[in-house]
């Protein structure tokens, strides 16, 4: 009797590629700053099987729908997981110290991580210690990455300061926080991997920037940056939204739309 991952696997590859794709890609960036939110518990389902508590539109056999597919034969496995870690946008926010849960993944499948994005806050700015990178999280990571994002928010003058030397010492805490952190990734990534930043066009943080990617990048804005910024609608801006998408090649490719 031919078995059913066997009759799956005759398909051709591209129209099983489309059946990983309806399960496992999402129209939202994962985050990974903490396990509260939907999608990091249906990320949770996978580590840990169909014991999860996930629930789906009052489905609780939604998150064993989507993940079983990774538990029919190990190409089956490895095909999805490359279409679940390469075809989604994983979010990091540095002031969340949130990128060690990235472990959980295991080196295997953060390698696969083709599109990142990360989130530097000025929040509680003087608490800031400088960002560690474990080589055990971001050498894997950063090795073939093909989208870097950077989302950055420097501190915002408020009109409600009576001292202005308060924000500019705020604001020269986070340009040295910020550079070697810029460096570090600017040194890292490969010569291929596409880099674009969101700051609100601040001129201080795009200084730095600037310092640190000579080689290139975009500017562009984000979802994620129209929330932090507080930005209502896209601005007029020429930059375009960033909107990243591998391609069904994997090969990565930038669509601008506005």
């Amino acid at each position: 009797m031919v078995s059913q991952s066997s009759i799956f696997l005759g398909l051709p590859l591209e129209i099983r590629e489309e059946i990983y794709l309806q399960l496992l890609l999402f129209r939202d960036d994962v985050e990974v700053k903490s396990l509260s939110p939907k999608l990091d518990k249906w990320i949770k389902s996978i580590w840990h099987g169909t014991q999860s508590d996930f629930y789906d539109e009052g489905d609780p056999n939604a998150s064993r729908r989507r993940t079983s597919i990774l538990r029919v034969s190990r190409q089956v496995s490895e095909e999805a997981l490359n279409v679940l870690y390469q075809r989604n946008t994983f979010v990091i926010h540095t002031h969340a110290e949130c990128y060690d849960k990235l472990l959980k993944f295991g080196p295997a499948n953060v390698r696969r991580i083709r599109s990142l994005r990360l989130v530097a806050h000025s929040q509680e700015l003087g608490y800031m210690e400088p960002v560690k990178f474990d080589p055990g999280i971001w050498d894997p990571l950063l090795t073939d990455l093909a989208h870097l994002s950077l989302v950055l928010q420097q501190p915002w003058k408020s009109r409600g300061r009576r001292d202005p030397t308060c924000f500019d010492e705020d604001l020269q805490k986070w340009l040295a926080w910020l550079e070697p952190i810029l460096r570090h990734l600017a040194e890292n990534i490969s010569e291929s991997t596409t880099v674009s930043i969101d700051d609100n066009e601040s001129a201080e943080t795009s200084s730095v920037v600037r310092k640190c990617f000579s080689s290139g990048y975009q500017k562009v804005q984000t979802k994620i940056g129209d929330e932090i910024f507080e930005r209502v609608s896209p601005s007029d801006s020429d930059f375009g939204y960033d909107d990243y998408d591998m391609g069904p090649a994997f090969g990565g490719t930038i669509n601008w739309s506005d």
